[in-house]
């Protein structure tokens, strides 16, 4: 899988694939390209848990889905992971993953997300669920947290995946 990327340098949205066979027989192969569903607006992860420094908090501002940020240690009870906005956000929806994508181990098993409207009071809009939640905020979001509900909810340190955000339809 490859991705590519329209940046500010590339404004037009235009891409050129050059693909070159150095193979004395041909080979055929297709390309798909389409617009992510999602947005990626600016973000921080912060947390009183640190970080692994090989994989920093910082991996969750890239939404590249297959990188993710971890923690040092298990985390305990108490322990928060808050995703904080540049910009508020007004999200049709949002996917929190912990965890692998690809491995159903290293979750925080037991835990609820908060969202705040303006980063400084929060209220609980869900459940974590095998590591993972999808809320259905009814306004703009500054900020998502994560709170670890029991000590050893993971075998082990905790990946934090990039947010999934599903941006609101207008009308």
């Amino acid at each position: 899988i490859m991705r590519f990327n329209a940046t500010s340098a590339n404004k037009n949205g235009t891409l050129t694939v050059t693909a070159t066979n150095k193979n004395k027989y041909p080979v055929d192969f297709g390309i798909e390209i389409w617009k992510s569903p999602y947005i990626e607006p600016a973000v921080t992860l912060s947390s009183n848990q640190k970080e692994k420094p090989k994989f920093p908090y910082k991996n969750i501002a890239d939404y590249d889905f297959s990188s993710y940020s971890r923690t040092a240690s298990p985390p305990k009870k108490g322990d928060t992971f808050t995703f904080t906005f540049t910009t508020p956000v007004d999200p049709e929806s949002i996917q929190v993953w912990t965890g692998l994508s690809y491995l159903p181990r290293y979750l925080v098993t037991i835990g609820r997300v908060q969202i705040s409207e303006a980063g400084k009071t929060y209220q609980d809009v869900a459940q974590l669920s095998y590591g993972k939640a999808t809320i259905y905020p009814d306004g703009t979001v500054k900020a998502v947290r994560i709170i670890c509900d029991v000590d050893g909810t993971a075998d082990n340190a905790v990946p934090i995946q990039d947010l999934r955000i599903i941006p609101r339809k207008t009308k």
